[in-house]
């Protein structure tokens, strides 16, 4: 692929903006917000697809049919509950979105990047042909970072391991570590 997938520069001042936007997202969804550890995670009865219009269902009558709630039942905490619920899930959407809107166009630079990287170092590597100089040092150095496709490197540091959430029979969820 040759063609340039996006061409935006993103100022340092919209930059900054939207970092501090989201820090500010952040700290007041951490007002709220929990961070179960992932044993816990795994031992909750999680509400999902197909349980959300049975406990929408459940709530609306138990809102009509005072009359069958028991007593032990505290309908002020169902009600926070399910309205933190709907609204935890709508933000949720709304994350998501901009997420992957994210994730592409990194995914989109990053190649627009590489591909540009790549012809920069076949055209030092050209360069050396007629003796320009430093072609050769550079040419050099770039041949030890560049990652080769069907070579396997091993894990530095530096690397960032790729952690993949999958949905498990039981409506939990499991990290993976993705291996490069």
């Amino acid at each position: 692929m040759n063609k340039n997938l996006v061409s935006f520069k993103l100022t340092d001042d919209d930059f900054t903006a939207l970092k501090q936007k989201l820090m500010e997202v952040e700290a007041k969804v951490n007002e709220f917000a929990l961070e179960l550890h992932i044993s816990d995670k795994h031992t909750l009865q999680a509400m999902g697809v197909h349980s959300i219009p049975f406990t929408e269902y459940a709530y609306m009558m138990a809102i009509q049919r005072k009359d069958l709630v028991p007593p032990f039942m505290n309908m002020e905490e169902f009600d926070k509950d399910m309205t933190l619920f709907k609204q935890s899930r709508e933000l949720l959407q709304m994350v998501d979105i901009i997420r992957e809107r994210l994730i592409d166009t990194s995914a989109a630079s990053g190649a627009d990047a590489f591909a540009t990287a790549r012809k920069f170092y076949h055209e030092v590597k050209n360069a050396i042909r007629f003796d320009l100089p430093g072609a050769a040092v550079i040419y050099e150095e770039m041949k030890k970072r560049f990652l080769r496709m069907n070579t396997k490197t091993a894990p530095t540091t530096e690397t960032n391991p790729q952690v993949e959430i999958k949905k498990t029979d039981n409506n939990t969820a499991k990290a993976e570590v993705k291996e490069s």
